[in-house]
């Protein structure tokens, strides 16, 4: 007995011959991780930088994982401070590295009243630049303003990583 094989079609070995000719060069799938997962990291770590609560830090839901790849998130804390958070990825297996980028101005002004406040200004009113990037070495100026017409001024130097010295200068 002899056996009949129906042939193929050549559409069809074209259809599986590009099939496959995909499945060999199509790249691998890039790894995610969860935002939320990185912002539950963050919380505690920019608690402990900035000697202030972070009362909450969001990121985007999904980030696709690449060595340099790049995200921002928004921290806010309990000073009402709220600013952009730099996440990089150092590698492939998901490692990062993160950066607060705005100083706490709030919290910075609430110090500086209360000194302001211990060299006899009633009333304190400190009014520092609203947005400040974090740059070692950058110098600025912060305004008090009392009741009664006093007031004085500070000038602000930071220090690097969101910390700052200040002097009373008037």
């Amino acid at each position: 007995m002899t056996s009949i094989r129906p042939r193929r079609p050549a559409a069809a070995l074209l259809s599986a011959a590009a099939v496959t000719c995909l499945l060999i060069t199509a790249p691998a799938l890039a790894a995610t991780v969860s935002g939320s997962k990185i912002a539950k990291a963050l919380k505690p770590a920019l608690t402990a930088q900035q000697h202030t609560t972070a009362t909450s830090v969001s990121c985007p839901s999904k980030v696709t994982i690449t060595a340099g790849g790049k995200f921002h998130c928004t921290a806010t804390f309990a000073s009402g401070d709220k600013g952009p958070v730099k996440v990089r990825f150092k590698d492939s297996k998901g490692s990062y590295a993160w950066a607060l980028q705005n100083l706490l101005v709030k919290k910075l002004e609430k110090t500086i009243e209360a000194n302001a406040k211990s060299h006899g200004i009633k009333s304190p009113d400190a009014q520092c630049p609203k947005v400040r990037k974090i740059e070692k070495g950058d110098d600025f100026i912060c305004d008090v303003f009392g009741s009664g017409g006093s007031g004085a001024t500070y000038t602000v130097k930071q220090k690097g990583l969101g910390r700052v010295s200040f002097t009373l200068t008037s």
